[in-house]
Parts: structure tokens; sequence; C-alpha cells
């Protein structure tokens, strides 16, 4: 999933709000208390290939506390046991090294790149 540019809170609100019409995708957000901590979606993009595109939106006030990886772990083993998806897929952009480091956290593995774009691809 890609954004051509950062957006605020309130822009990830407003995508937020867009998606009590969307039913092709599984959403988490996360709240500790009354404070947003991320989101989560994830895109099926071919059932009979058991594969997803995630897209995630972590609160920058939470950052480098290890809470996003925490609930990404949590994530991938709810959709492995609720779910036939057996793959998820991301696609981050070169320059957000934070997100590039996040993923590779995560047991992403690099599978192909582009001029703008690394692709990743995690096994559930």
């Amino acid at each position: 999933m890609e954004n051509p540019e950062p957006f605020c809170f309130e822009k990830h609100l407003e995508f937020v709000k867009l998606l009590s019409r969307v039913n092709d995708r599984f959403y988490w957000a996360v709240f500790k208390g009354d404070k947003f901590i991320m989101s989560i979606n994830l895109h099926p993009i071919c059932w009979i290939k058991d594969c997803a595109e995630w897209g995630i939106y972590a609160n920058p006030l939470y950052a480098q506390r290890g809470i996003s990886r925490k609930i990404s772990n949590i994530f991938f083993k709810h959709v492995k046991r609720t779910t036939s998806l057996n793959k998820i897929n991301a696609k981050v952009k070169k320059e957000n090294i934070n997100s590039v480091r996040f993923h590779k956290n995560l047991d992403f593995l690099l599978t192909e790149q582009d001029e703008l774009f690394f692709y990743f691809e995690k096994m559930l």
C-alpha cells in the first residue's frame, strides 16, 4: 500500500472513516486506553495464492519502543490462525529507512526492488 506523501493523524482518521464502506479488507486499530497506538490494514490480494498486502500506520509518539513490533506479531499469529493466508507482502519506499528497518525486524524478506520501492514478503 502506498501513500505518495507523509500524512498526519487527521488524514489517517479520514482513511479510517472510509473503511466502514470497504468489505474486502481487515483493519485493526489499536489503542491503549484512549491513546491511539497503531493501525494495520490487510488487503487479501489473492485468496487462491494465499497472500495479502499489508499497510501499517504507527503513532510516532510510540516509535522505537517495541510496541508496534509486538502488536504486529500478534496480528500475524491471528491472521495465520483465522485465515487461509500464508504470505503477507509489503511495499516500502526506499527513502523510508525506519519502515525498511521495521519490516526487516519483523522477518520480512526483500524479494524485489525498483527505483522507488523495496518489495518484501513474510511467510506466516
